[in-house]
């Protein structure tokens, strides 16, 4: 019996807002770091009641500029030889920041139903904890953020799947 999928795997649900936000930087010619860019930033940063945010080209680089930022804050900045507890089962580029900036990985297992790494697991001392949901399973990232605040770690969530 042939599968039958309920969803195309070419379509666009694109409206007219988004067209004319694609035409508006379209015909600035500034694809990045412009007038539409400097914009969203600012509309996230108040979205989310913060100072500033940073719009940059990938999601590699998200993790990059997190982890580079978190050895610089005022309060509990990581040090080299801090662990990090990361999923098993990833991406290496959730993985890579943390070993370029000299912190040590800890591999938390993954649950074998969701392959997601669950936070009911003993973890070393640390200052930071990485969340990654993986080949389409949402992991508990609001479990593992919360696990990290009660252990004084930073978070950061690696969600390039959703």
């Amino acid at each position: 019996m042939p599968i039958h999928y309920d969803h195309p795997t070419a379509f666009s649900h694109w409206g007219d807002e988004e067209r004319a936000a694609i035409n508006r930087v379209h015909r600035s010619g500034r694809w990045t770091m412009g007038a539409e860019t400097e914009a969203f930033e600012a509309e996230l940063a108040a979205y989310h009641g913060r100072k500033h945010a940073v719009c940059i080209n990938s999601g590699s680089s998200a993790n990059l500029i997190a982890v580079a930022a978190l050895f610089h804050v005022k309060d509990n900045p990581l040090i080299r030889g801090d662990i990090a507890a990361v999923p098993a089962l990833a991406w290496p580029t959730l993985y890579s920041p943390a070993v370029q900036h000299g912190l040590e990985l800890q591999l938390m297992d993954c649950d074998p139903k969701t392959w997601n790494a669950p936070i009911d697991q003993n973890l070393e001392a640390h200052n930071l904890v990485m969340g990654c949901s993986i080949l389409g399973n949402p992991a508990p990232l609001d479990l593992l953020a919360e696990g990290a605040k009660n252990m004084g770690a930073w978070f950061i969530n690696d969600n390039c799947e959703s």
